[in-house]
């Protein structure tokens, strides 16, 4: 992913994002357009969108509760 990232990097600096939110909005539409929705080797030439809507295990969330203990 690191590698890949470097990919958007050098798209973003022709666009030089005058704000944090810019730049935020810009990795957002480039994770969506141009990762998540392209194969890749590690995932058997699969898209990260399609494993993960493949995989039918239910989601689990760490809650910062109070009363957790263990967080």
């Amino acid at each position: 992913f690191n590698r890949t990232v470097e990919s958007f990097i050098a798209e973003i600096e022709l666009q030089q994002p005058k704000t944090l939110a810019e730049l935020n909005q810009a990795f957002a539409v480039w994770v969506e357009e141009g990762y998540n929705h392209h194969p890749h080797s590690s995932l058997e030439n699969e898209t990260p969108a399609n494993r993960f809507q493949k995989d039918t295990r239910r989601l689990r969330f760490v809650s910062l509760l109070k009363n957790a203990g263990t967080l």
